[in-house]
């Protein structure tokens, strides 16, 4: 039995791709198994990780530039092309009874391995996992969380092709977080399971252990979504409450680092930033998040209602307490006391800000409970409890 690892969108270090895949690399040692990416991923990369640049189309891409037709084209023409390459790289080296676990996915990679799997014979049809990170960003989300709306016919279509292919003891459809497993159940028609995220692995002997220089870090990607455009008037806000505080952010270009640089100093700020852009290494941005009191995910909290974060997940697992946005699954964590933070509720700079002085205002306890609170988030890290859950589920080991 072999496994097929696809991750079609990975194509540069910006993204989560690079520490699954090493997760994965790590886990599956001892196992026969075969690496997919885009095409796109540098080679150095491709050969540390073992991987083969096959992919073309990403996940999440968009190619129509008609935003009435793309919703159909594009699910057509990601789904076929996802079908040809599957035929293309992985169909040559199925050795029976495999495994082909798509790392990352939407309806249209159902679709498309439908369509791949109707051009192989039964016999030769593998076993298939499906892993949905987050929801279709068009739909619109409940206030509980319990539902969305929203056009979900190429969802329910996309599923029903899968089913007339594979059975559903040889299929896997799983989600990163529970409240979206149970939402996709409903738009896909089929039983969907709350797996978990996949991490790089920690212990208490590869911890990071730095000196605590930071009093505040904005860790992650510097996205919209993700509060870059409240990012200026925090930092100066909380600067001018507390002159002296200490920051990490990380933003993805050398222009976004001078132009907020510049606009920070044009209006006096009271504070001392540490700013650093572009992707850094495993062991940098640990490093760097270790450093930090505290961290601030200033998120869209409807972007994150039924989504996991990974940065999250991090700082638990580091201990490290955080601010937060509520009706989220980092809230759910924090509320249900699996880790330690303060909660905003809405997506405003005065109530980020009276959390983050909140947290701040308490950081020796937050400190001591996210410690507390870290070993389960440990033991959670790593690719092994994914792969043993697939396993379970598909009756494998």
């Amino acid at each position: 039995m072999r496994w097929h690892m696809v991750q079609h969108g990975f194509a540069t270090l910006h993204t989560h791709y690079y520490k699954e895949a090493t997760c994965w690399q790590q886990a599956l040692q001892g196992r026969d198994w075969v690496g997919y990416a885009n095409i796109k991923l540098p080679q150095r990369l491709a050969e540390e990780l073992q991987l083969l640049p096959s992919f073309v189309l990403p996940a999440d891409g968009r190619l129509d530039p008609d935003p009435v037709s793309r919703e159909v084209t594009d699910y057509l023409t990601f789904s076929t092309v996802f079908a040809e390459h599957c035929e293309q790289h992985v169909t040559p080296r199925l050795t029976g009874d495999d495994v082909v676990v798509v790392t990352y996915c939407t309806h249209r990679e159902l679709f498309g391995a439908a369509m791949w799997l109707q051009r192989l014979p039964p016999q030769q049809r593998p076993r298939m996992v499906f892993i949905f990170h987050l929801p279709d960003l068009s739909w619109t989300i409940a206030s509980d969380r319990s539902a969305i709306t929203g056009n979900i016919s190429a969802w329910r279509h996309a599923a029903n092709q899968l089913a007339a292919q594979l059975p559903a003891e040889r299929r896997l459809i799983g989600t990163t977080t529970p409240r979206l497993a149970a939402c996709l159940t409903e738009v896909l028609g089929m039983p969907v399971h709350a797996l978990t995220l996949v991490l790089p692995s920690v212990s208490e002997h590869n911890r990071p252990r730095p000196a605590l220089r930071y009093d505040l870090a904005l860790p992650g990607e510097f996205r919209w979504e993700k509060g870059s455009a409240l990012c200026e008037q925090l930092l100066l806000e909380l600067a001018r409450w507390r002159p002296g505080l200490r920051f990490s952010v990380q933003v993805r270009e050398e222009a976004e680092a001078h132009a907020l640089q510049q606009r920070l100093q044009q209006q006096q700020f009271a504070g001392s930033l540490d700013l650093v852009f572009g992707p850094l290494t495993m062991a940098e941005y640990a490093e760097r998040l270790c450093a930090a009191r505290l961290a601030l995910l200033a998120y869209l909290p409807q972007r994150y209602a039924l989504r996991g974060s990974g940065v999250a997940f991090e700082c638990f697992m580091y201990g490290i307490p955080l601010v937060a946005p509520g009706g989220t699954w980092i809230a759910d964590q924090i509320e249900a006391g699996l880790g330690a933070g303060v909660l905003f509720h809405s997506w405003e700079v005065a109530p980020i800000l009276q959390a983050v002085q909140q947290a701040l205002l308490h950081i020796e306890a937050l400190q001591q409970q996210a410690r507390t609170l870290a070993p389960p988030w440990v033991a959670r890290s790593g690719a092994q409890p994914m792969l043993r859950m697939i396993c379970q589920h598909l009756g494998l080991d």
